[in-house]
């Protein structure tokens, strides 16, 4: 369906956006914001599709893997 498809879009682009914030070794909160409330904005998400986006947003940011490992 085009809700699943904007979620899959929105979600596929927050993993990007989180790698390049996350780029000099430091993720901003407020840059995540931006970046999280730009694909909401920009997918048309669903109140329970902007839940799921946040949700993998704070998955993404509190297990990164360790580049040194």
């Amino acid at each position: 369906s085009a809700d699943a498809k904007a979620y899959q879009g929105a979600s596929s682009l927050l993993q990007l956006g989180l790698i390049v914030a996350a780029a000099d070794g430091n993720i901003d909160p407020d840059e995540v914001k931006r970046i999280t409330q730009h694909l909401e904005d920009q997918f048309d998400l669903s109140p329970s599709q902007c839940r799921r986006l946040e949700a993998l947003r704070y998955l993404l940011q509190h297990n990164r893997p360790d580049p040194a490992k």
